[in-house]
């Protein structure tokens, strides 16, 4: 018995190219995209050079989402020429698209998005920075958003750091303790806490009295970390503050009391 073979469809590249340009509204004009991708020829290719340069910034905003599905050289030059696209959704969808963040073009048009007059945009970049595998290059791309005006950005940008790491985290991150967000501060000191370990103490007293509650506690947690018997006399001056809390009396007392039982193991094991 024979079975009998299914033919292989193959996709009409005029149909799709007529769809592409001339489709009735864009979501079919990027189901024609998508299937260019999958089809990958060269002439699939040269149909969506062609439309990345389309009039509608809503169309451009779609298809550049579509290319990051397909690994051919062009789409450097498309994704970089989208970084720099008049409309800022364009812009925000190229960086949120990306996936070859290490190309030195790619790296350098996501650092200029980095300056870019929306917070939207910017808030993205710093986001894709996360996918680089360079950690030196991001932190150094990073470090100039830690200026940045959003409070947002400013905490992506720590966030980002602190997880990436590397020697040249640290610094960066030691800046960012007295930046006027509470929530910068402790992503900082918590950042700082990870990459230093045990020397991060000197940073974690000077937070006991910080005017946010949750730097406070973060500090509180590391010092019960990290601290040693040095420590203890700073925690005692903050459990004897007549403004002290009573969360943060508890959160101290809690430090006190690891910093001492720690000692203890210490002292026996030796």
């Amino acid at each position: 018995m024979s079975t009998k073979v299914q033919p292989v469809l193959v996709p009409d590249l005029d149909l799709l190219g007529h769809t592409l340009f001339e489709g009735a509204n864009i979501e079919l004009r990027i189901k024609a995209a998508r299937a260019l991708v999958k089809l990958g020829s060269q002439s699939a290719v040269d149909l969506l050079v062609r439309a990345s340069d389309d009039r509608d910034p809503a169309f451009r905003a779609k298809l550049v989402k579509t290319l990051s599905q397909l690994n051919h050289p062009f789409c450097t030059d498309i994704f970089v020429k989208a970084m720099n696209d008049a409309d800022c959704y364009v812009r925000k969808s190229a960086v949120e698209s990306v996936t070859n963040v290490d190309h030195p073009e790619i790296i350098k048009a996501i650092a200029n998005c980095l300056q870019d007059d929306e917070i939207n945009v910017r808030e993205s970049a710093v986001v894709a920075l996360e996918k680089s595998r360079d950690a030196d290059t991001v932190v150094e791309v990073l470090t100039r958003s830690l200026s940045d005006s959003h409070w947002n950005v400013r905490r992506e940008s720590v966030g980002i750091i602190a997880k990436i790491g590397g020697s040249n985290a640290v610094e960066p991150l030691k800046g960012m303790l007295k930046d006027e967000d509470s929530e910068v501060r402790t992503s900082a000191l918590a950042g700082l806490a990870d990459l230093l370990g045990a020397e991060v103490v000197q940073f974690a007293v000077e937070a006991f009295t910080d005017p946010d509650l949750s730097m406070q506690l973060e500090a509180f947690d590391i010092a019960g970390t990290f601290g040693t018997t040095s420590t203890i006399r700073a925690l005692e001056q903050i459990v004897l503050r007549d403004d002290c809390s009573m969360m943060v009396r508890q959160a101290a007392q809690t430090a006190e009391r690891r910093i001492r039982e720690r000692h203890v193991e210490d002292r026996d094991s030796a």
